[in-house]
């Protein structure tokens, strides 16, 4: 804990966030892997507008089945238009997290990830994300 304290500290850049859905505590271990991972896109704060954005995506009213729409902008302000890149960085961010934190960021993401499949159509013609089929 005191390490962690410790390298807050001196790599305080923004303070950690409340992530809805998620425990202070793995917020926290969110937000220290933010700051030290060199991902473009996984930046402070990058995972809680990652989760409210698939989200916000998911929250919609299901008279229809859900499409993806694609951003062609790749900048970090315009990048989580596209919701397959705000789950491709949720998933980089369970991949980097450890422990407890990992864990409950995966289940989160789960009932997301099963009503996500549950309620979109395929895309007859799919592109690379990150080297792979969205």
């Amino acid at each position: 804990m005191r390490a962690e304290a410790a390298l807050y500290d001196r790599r305080r850049q923004v303070p950690p966030l409340t992530i809805r859905g998620l425990s202070d505590q793995t917020a926290f271990a969110v937000h220290l892997v933010e700051i030290a991972d060199k991902d473009y896109y996984l930046y402070p704060g990058a995972t809680a507008r990652a989760l409210e954005r698939y989200r916000g995506f998911l929250d919609v009213p299901r008279s229809r089945p859900l499409s993806q729409e694609f951003n062609v902008c790749d900048c970090r302000g315009c990048a989580f238009d596209d919701v397959s890149l705000a789950r491709e960085v949720l998933e980089h961010a369970i991949q980097v997290v450890q422990g407890r934190a990992r864990s409950e960021l995966r289940r989160e993401l789960a009932g997301m990830d099963a009503e996500y499949r549950e309620h979109t159509v395929p895309n007859p013609f799919p592109r690379r994300v990150h080297g792979r089929l969205w």
